[in-house]
């Protein structure tokens, strides 16, 4: 007697009975089922040939080894460097004969140039002491009492002319030779009273003017004011007697060493017997003076 199922399964279907697919096409289980056998079939495949290869190379591997195995006789070409090593050890033994010959000549060449070295010595210590300083003296003629004029000497005997105008002289009043006597602007006459020495003091272009009777040009009781009268007077030596000669112009200033005034025809005047005095120094033509040799 057939198996009856159970009440439950078949009042389902007898609700919804069962429907027959349509169309060509299978149900999605056999596709399922084909996917597995030819996944199967592929690792069978891949398997089977890999093993064949792995195979393949383990008969190979015999073959390479019995390839490497005629390259070792090439150790039979080594004697041939040993039969060559020789021949330069014989030469290396007649290296060093050699070499013990010449160094004796070295070492008789090396004592020559020692004493070439000690004769040149003596030859540099010679040079050194030469510098030639004994020169030095021409900075002392560069402090020599000189004149800066083409046709003035020192310690020469000049005519002092000032710049107020041309023909005018230093002059001693009446050519008197007492002490006191004035000094004066006068026309130029070539006497004796218009002529005087310039002689150095030993300080760089500074100099007594001496005049008639020797006596010197002085500034009056040695003044230091502007103005003093300057004339002559006996030869002391004093400040108040030495004049420093500055170039100026066309000539000099004759600068006071007592008062540092200078020399200056009063008011610049251009007259004859204009004074002749001590004056703040300004350069102007009554304070310059010409120098003629005489």
């Amino acid at each position: 007697m057939p198996k009856q199922q159970p009440q439950r399964f078949v009042d389902a279907f007898a609700d919804r009975p069962a429907l027959a697919r349509r169309g060509l096409l299978p149900g999605r289980r056999v596709f399922t089922s084909l996917g597995w056998a030819v996944a199967v079939a592929t690792v069978v495949s891949v398997t089977g040939w890999s093993m064949g290869t792995f195979l393949a190379g383990d008969d190979g591997a015999p073959e390479t080894v019995a390839a490497d195995v005629p390259q070792q006789p090439s150790p039979e070409p080594e004697p041939e460097p040993t039969t060559e090593e020789p021949e330069p050890e014989e030469e290396r033994e007649e290296q060093p004969e050699e070499q013990p010959e010449e160094e004796p000549e070295q070492t008789q060449e090396q004592p020559p140039p020692r004493p070439q070295q000690q004769e040149e010595q003596p030859e540099v210590e010679e040079e050194e002491p030469e510098p030639e300083r004994e020169e030095e003296p021409e900075p002392e003629t560069e402090e020599a009492d000189t004149v800066r004029q083409e046709n003035v000497v020192p310690d020469g005997v000049y005519r002092l002319m000032p710049g107020t105008t041309d023909d005018r002289c230093l002059d001693v009043d009446s050519s008197g030779t007492d002490a006191g006597t004035n000094v004066r602007q006068w026309e130029c006459n070539e006497t004796s009273a218009q002529n005087f020495a310039l002689q150095s003091t030993g300080t760089r272009n500074t100099y007594r003017l001496i005049g008639l009777g020797g006596n010197c040009v002085d500034v009056e009781n040695g003044s230091l004011d502007a103005g003093a009268n300057i004339r002559m007077w006996g030869c002391n030596g004093a400040p108040a007697q030495q004049f420093r000669l500055e170039p100026n112009l066309n000539g000099y200033v004759l600068v006071s060493a007592r008062s540092g005034h200078c020399m200056d025809v009063m008011d610049a005047s251009v007259d004859w017997g204009a004074n002749v005095r001590q004056w703040e120094c300004n350069r102007t033509p009554a304070q310059t003076w010409r120098l003629e040799l005489r």
